[in-house]
């Protein structure tokens, strides 16, 4: 039964069966079975499709409403028994701050709690947070704001600054990008770039591309400064590019299901994590004057 009902979370979190069964790590007619049974079980249809997608009926969701705080408390227990020793942890990030600083405090991390086992992964902030909120990740390391939910501990650890990277050698003018509008990042930085002026042109989904579309001359570009670090501008040459620093900045946040922290057995590697993020993006921040 408890299968079946994460199958069910599942595939109102991800909306294809396919996305469903790679979250879940089994195949796409292990989703349809499991699926069926539970229907079997509770005598009431779950799910229709509409072309690829799979939208839950309204009994699927009032039986998620109800199950779903239940389901999370078994997991946790499931968890913390079967971790004696060093726990196992799993960390959404944020895909921009783990390909730039958050990549290092890692590093740093491992060094500091040699034996843990981590486990990072990468996705969109609001991803990140449907993951913690479900159970499937301990914590998230996320840029932008997450609305307040009774389930869900949320701290603010510090900002990260925005930078203008700049061809010098333009023959021709260079479209300003950025990321799209949709993402976390620019809800929280928006307002600031029009105090600023700053009008992108163009925009990408993400900030990494952006910033080596920038390296070659090809954009001008506003990311992140960890971004900007990560590709290495201390081998461009200044009289190709130009990196400047901007009043702007978006909000780092930490995430966790509120159970979580209150685990004796984890709370020294959260705060532990909590301070290596804090210690690189303070030098990110100050990396540009």
């Amino acid at each position: 039964m408890i299968e079946n009902l994460e199958t069910l979370e599942a595939l109102y979190q991800h909306k294809t069966m396919m996305k469903a069964a790679t979250a879940l790590r089994i195949t796409q007619s292990s989703v349809s079975k499991r699926i069926a049974n539970l229907e079997n079980q509770i005598g009431k249809q779950l799910i229709q499709k509409s072309g690829r997608r799979v939208l839950l009926t309204y009994e699927a969701k009032k039986i998620l409403d109800k199950v779903l705080p239940h389901l999370i408390g078994i997991k946790e227990a499931i968890e913390e028994d079967g971790n004696q020793t060093l726990p196992r942890l799993t960390v959404g990030f944020s895909e921009s701050i783990l390909s730039s600083w958050g990549a290092k405090s890692l590093s740093n991390f491992y060094k500091e709690f040699d034996g843990l086992e981590l486990i990072p992964h990468a996705h969109r902030s609001p991803v990140v947070i449907d993951r913690v909120r479900s159970g499937e990740y301990l914590l998230g390391v996320c840029a932008g704001y997450c609305a307040k939910a009774p389930d869900l501990y949320i701290k603010e650890i510090g900002y990260e600054n925005f930078v203008l990277i700049k061809s010098k050698n333009q023959n021709r003018r260079l479209p300003l990008m950025t990321i799209e509008t949709a993402s976390e990042t620019w809800q929280a930085i928006e307002s600031q770039a029009k105090r600023g002026k700053i009008k992108p042109d163009a925009r990408l989904e993400s900030f990494g591309a952006i910033a080596q579309l920038a390296k070659v001359g090809l954009v001008n570009a506003l990311v992140p400064a960890g971004i900007a670090r990560y590709i290495s501008p201390s081998k461009i040459s200044k009289d190709k590019m130009a990196i400047e620093k901007l009043i702007i900045r978006r909000p780092i946040i930490i995430i966790g299901r509120k159970t979580m922290f209150s685990r004796k057995d984890l709370k020294i590697y959260i705060d532990g994590l909590e301070k290596l993020l804090v210690k690189e993006l303070g030098y990110i921040n100050n990396y540009y004057k």
